[in-house]
């Protein structure tokens, strides 16, 4: 499906069968991000660290990662490295206590969709989450970071 054509509703659907991928240590934020994501009728699949998801084959159903960066073990820039480079092209993501410009550049050159920071904006999220189901690699021209009122989560990094 290429970017920019019409897409019905129930491709929309059968798109929001698979899943959206949540992978964050804070057991509150994961847990919040889920909640979120099935209230927008999405599939969440949460982890707790880029090695219990590398672990999986929870990829090849999935239609969008959402990655926090600091966590214990792999960080989230490294899962998304690993990822590209074992090939898989999925829309990625990046959330983030701490944003700064390093965080923001290495996320974006590497492929990444956006990088929020969290608290994320709930409608900011729903928005990507679409643009990533509707077209698996949206467009990157600008990066993305936010801090804005409707947010999801607020713990650390």
């Amino acid at each position: 499906m290429a970017h920019g054509d019409n897409v019905t509703e129930a491709e929309i659907r059968d798109l929001r069968a698979r899943s959206i991928i949540i992978v964050d240590d804070d057991v509150s934020f994961r847990e919040s991000l889920v909640s979120l994501v099935k209230s927008y009728g999405f599939h969440p699949h949460a982890f707790e660290s880029g090695e219990d998801l590398l672990e999986s084959d929870a990829l090849k159903d999935a239609a969008c990662l959402v990655t926090d960066v600091q966590m214990r073990g792999m960080s989230g820039l490294d899962l998304q490295a690993r990822i590209a480079q074992s090939g898989c092209e999925i829309p990625i993501i990046v959330v983030t206590s701490f944003p700064d410009k390093q965080i923001r550049d290495r996320a974006m050159s590497a492929g990444a969709v956006a990088v929020l920071k969290k608290p994320v904006d709930r409608e900011e999220l729903l928005q990507l989450l679409q643009a990533a189901v509707k077209c698996p690699r949206p467009d990157r021209a600008e990066p993305v970071i936010t801090a804005s009122a409707g947010r999801v989560g607020g713990g650390r990094a």
